[in-house]
Order: C-alpha cells, then structure tokens, then sequence
C-alpha cells in the first residue's frame, strides 16, 4: 500500500484520501469487550465484541497490530514484554499470536463453553483461563492453565461454583487468583495446591488483582464492595463499599486501587484512603488497567469504540482530538465541516487543516444529522434537535431535512415538516428518507414514497434523495435500488462487489451516486448507466454517513472507526 502524505497525529492516508478529521488512536470500529497493559508498559491490547484484536503503543495510542479472532471476545492478555497475544471468547477457543508478525501460534481448546478470564504469568511460561455459561450455571467451574510456549495444557484447577469472571497472576509470579461465585481463591504456583479461599462477599466476585508485592489481593463484584485481603493469614484487612457493581479493577505498583462499575464510573484510591469516583463513561466498564507508572488509568465501555486515558483525579488525557463513537452524521457548513456521532457529541473542524473547532455533546444519543447553514437538526430517540431545542417525537427519529427555516423529520409512522407559517404532517410507515424545499415534502419507506408520484413497496435498507428530491435510492443487500420519482421510473441498479449497501449520497447534479459499505468502502456510481467508477478505501469499518459538497467537487464519508475522511474525486 502507497501512502503520500499522514493526518494530524502523523498516522498514513491512502490513495485519495485528502484529510482525516479525527483519529485512529487506540480507535476501533466497533466497541471494545476488554483491554491489557504488557508489564513492561510498553504496549497496551484490546478485543473487541466483532471478533478484532488489537496492539498498541501505549505512550501514543498508535497501532502496532490488528488480527481477527473470527468470534465474538470477551477477553484479552498480553505477555509481559508483549511478545505473546491472547484472546478468546464465545467460541471457548483461546487464540494465541505473535506480535511481532500477527502469525497464529496456537489454538488452544479445552472449555466447553465460552471464555471470559485470561491471564498471562510474569515469567511468560504460564497461560490462565477461566470461563463458562454466560447466563447459566455450568459445570465448567475451573480455571485452566496452559503453557503457553509449547501451546498444551497443564492444570485444572477446581473450586469454583459458579462459571469463573476472572484470573489474576500476582506481579512476583508465585500466586494465582480466580473469581466468579462469592469467595476468591488463591493457589501457588510453586505446587498448584490452593492457599486460600477467602470468603465475604455477598454477591458474585467478578474482579481480582494483586499488590505489586503480591502479599495482598484486592477482589470486587456485585455487592458494590472492594475488599482488601492479607494473603499472610487470608483475613480481610478492608472493605470499602462503593454502591455500585464492580466488574473491573487492578491494583497499581504504588498500591493504589482502581475499580470500573456497571454505571460507567472509575474509583481511585489507595490500600488505606479514601475512594474519589469520577463518572467516565455511560455504560459499564469493560476493562479498566493503571499504566505500570500508575499515574494513568486506561478504561473502556462496552459502548465505546476507544480506549480512554485519565489522570488519576478523573482529568481526561487526550490521545487526538475526534470521536468515541459512530460518525452518523456529516455535512458541510461553510469553511468548516460538521460531523455527529452515535453518542450525540457534535464537532465542527476546520475544512482545510482538518484541525478540530469545537466539540458539543447535544444529545445521549443519535442517528441522523441535517446542516442547513449555520443550524443543524439533529435525530434522536427522543426527538429531533433543531436550533439547539428539542421538539419531541412519539417514535426515534430516523431521517431529518431542512431547507431554510423549513424542516422535515421522520420517524416509524409520520413525517413531519413545518416552517414560520405553519407544520404539516402526513402519514407514511416508516419514513426512513426525507427531503423538504420551498415547494414540497417528499419522504420514503418500505411501505412507499410520500408527497410525490414514485414507487410503491420498496426494499427494507438504506434510503437516500437526491439534493434536489428528483432522485430515491435504495440499498438492497449489495445493491442499490434508483428511481426518478417525477416519473415513477425505476434506473439501473448499481451492485456492489463487497459487502451491503449501509449509505447512500447523490452528487449536486445527480450524476454521480456515492454508496458506503459494511467493509468500509466507499463506492462511486454512474447514475445514469449503473456502471461504477471504482471503490474508496479508507474506513477500517461499515461507513455509516456520506456527504457531497454543494458544489459537488468533493465528498466526505463517516464511520464506525470514529473518524470522518474527505476524498479526492479527480483522478
């Protein structure tokens, strides 16, 4: 691959691609399922729901490595230089990769149900697993260890009652710790008979780690309580609780404890402190790790699509401005671009630097974005955004359009339009595409075209009009669908060689149809002929918006990587 120049953050752009508004640091394109720091804090791993796995370098969030798991994860491990890559999940199979090169080297089956701990020994030799059924109780109630070089298994560790939520090796290399019934129990390595069986808990124990001394483990679940044991005699030293349920925590080489819960909050504090919780995220954790200079906190949701970076006192550290989540939305407003993504946070960027102007969050959530000069209107659940008010909606928002002071918006059953002398509301189920102008309103869905002679029954995908409402696509499977709904003729198809049509855009004049794809492509169309004009490649995931300026020179597409991307149409 030829890269001829980089973004703002110094990471390649390919053929084509003129600006990156946003990032690629420790960015996925879909949301994370957990995260691991290497020992030596050199490099940080992530696995997300969709099956990827990632390296990064962990001082600047660039990626060193992607391979893909094939199955839904649940976990991850890194050895302690980041030599050694491990994943698993759904499928119980733990996959084993070499960072150097992404080769495979080990595909280690044992579990007869899916996977949800994983941990890798100071030392290297040894691989920790544990997991079960997600929402029964199994009789896979054991902790499996593995060696890791030669890829067999060694141990099965019995105890548990209930499927096992997490492994922790203690940092000196002689302790190993599961958790997932109410106790948490301690074996030696040094004989594989277990130490300890610390009980207390009220409640499921779905996280354990060790002081950097590895006397003491900390242990937290779902009575909301962090407990603190002394390994010397298996007493519980400490409890604090913290209210809420704990799903995630590690322990500092300064003794220093952090602990994620299923709110979205991150608690610090130290072995004998007081806890300072800081809301990080919306949802819950799904992996939190203190850098091994334990000044950092790395934490990710299972809603998030990045790794986020916070001071201990909750003070966000940022590794490249851009978004969390979804672009949805994109648009052109003057000099600046505008773009919106899943998680309602607006952001305006400068057109030619592509450096970042401002950063809004309007909304919890949304789908669609509308810019019509200086205002936008914006879809949610709720209702539709418009001019900074929220007007409400008996259904989620899933079209917007405005033109002027007039707008229109659709939802499940109407689409409703209303300007300075008046609103209007006619009925079409559901209303999926919207355009609106001085004369007309014109909407579509599955069950029809509203407000204008067109087509009857249309195909359940993606829908977009034409600027000028002239024109209607619509995505079926790999396809796109086009009529003339003037005349109530259908054009030729444009067929895609990847993967589903997800979005869809016309050119100023009609002539040129953009459609984005579920593999991350955008894909240029003659509309005429149905022929294409070739494929933009870009997207490290489904691109989810696109836009063609006014003017019709250039466009500029959103995704599930997080990142907005303009391209070049000449050449």
């Amino acid at each position: 691959m030829t890269y001829n120049r980089t973004d703002l953050y110094g990471d390649p752009l390919r053929r084509r691609i003129r600006a990156r508004y946003g990032t690629l640091r420790y960015r996925h394109a879909d949301p994370v399922a957990d995260l691991a720091f290497a020992l030596d804090g050199r490099m940080v791993a992530t696995a997300t729901f969709k099956g990827h796995v990632h390296v990064w370098k962990a001082a600047t969030g660039m990626e060193l490595l992607s391979v893909d798991a094939g199955v839904e994860l649940h976990t991850v491990a890194l050895s302690a230089k980041g030599s050694a890559l491990a994943a698993s999940g759904s499928d119980g199979v733990i996959r084993v990769w070499d960072t150097a090169n992404g080769k495979e080297l080990h595909a280690l089956e044992g579990h007869a149900y899916e996977v949800f701990a994983l941990a890798i020994s100071p030392d290297g030799r040894w691989l920790a697993s544990g997991g079960g059924m997600r929402d029964a109780e199994s009789q896979e109630r054991h902790v499996r260890v593995w060696r890791l070089e030669a890829g067999k298994a060694s141990k099965v560790l019995a105890g548990s009652q209930s499927a096992v939520r997490g492994v922790a090796f203690s940092p000196d290399g002689w302790r190993l710790a599961a958790v997932g019934d109410e106790s948490v129990r301690v074996w030696r390595l040094d004989g594989w008979e277990r130490e300890h069986t610390l009980d207390g808990h009220k409640g499921r124990v779905l996280a354990a780690s060790f002081s950097a001394d590895g006397e003491v483990v900390v242990s937290g679940g779902s009575d909301g309580d962090v407990r603190i044991w002394d390994l010397a005699d298996g007493a519980c030293r400490r409890v604090v609780s913290l209210g809420r349920e704990i799903v995630k925590l590690d322990v500092s080489p300064k003794g220093r404890i952090v602990a994620g819960d299923t709110e979205g909050g991150i608690t610090v504090f130290a072995l004998d402190g007081e806890p300072e919780r800081f809301q990080a995220h919306d949802v819950s954790l799904r992996g939190v790790a203190w850098a091994p200079d334990g000044e950092v906190v790395l934490s990710a949701s299972e809603a998030d699509r990045a790794v986020r970076l916070w001071h201990a006192d909750g003070r966000p550290i940022i590794k490249g401005e851009g978004h969390f989540d979804a672009v949805v939305g994109v648009g052109f407003a003057g000099d600046e671009l505008v773009s919106l993504s899943a998680d309602g946070e607006l952001r305006r960027w400068e057109r030619a630097s592509a450096k970042p102007v401002s950063a809004e969050q309007l909304a919890s959530d949304a789908s669609c974005l509308a810019v019509c000069g200086d205002a936008v209107a914006i879809g949610t659940t709720a209702g539709v955004l418009w001019n900074g008010e929220l007007g409400a909606t008996d259904h989620p928002v899933s079209a917007v359009a405005c033109a002027g002071a007039r707008l229109a918006v659709g939802t499940k059953t109407t689409v409703r339009y209303s300007d300075d002398e008046g609103a209007g509301t006619v009925t079409v189920k559901p209303a999926t595409a919207v355009h609106i102008d001085a004369d007309s309103v014109r909407m579509a869905g599955p069950q029809g075209v509203a407000g204008c002679e067109g087509p009857g029954e249309l195909p359940d995908g993606p829908m977009a009009f034409s600027q000028d409402g002239v024109l209607l696509g619509v995505g079926d499977g790999p396809s796109v669908r086009v009529w003339d709904t003037r005349e109530g003729v259908e054009l030729p198809s444009m067929t895609l060689a990847s993967a589903d049509v997800t979005v869809i855009a016309f050119d100023r004049r009609r002539r040129v149809a953009a459609v984005g794809d579920a593999a991350g492509n955008v894909w240029l169309f003659v509309v005429e002929t149905g022929n294409t004009l070739g494929a933009l490649s870009g997207h490290t995931g489904a691109v989810r918006s696109l836009a063609f300026d006014p003017k019709g020179q250039s466009l500029i597409s959103g995704g599930d990587d997080t990142t907005v991307l303009a391209w070049e149409l000449g050449g």
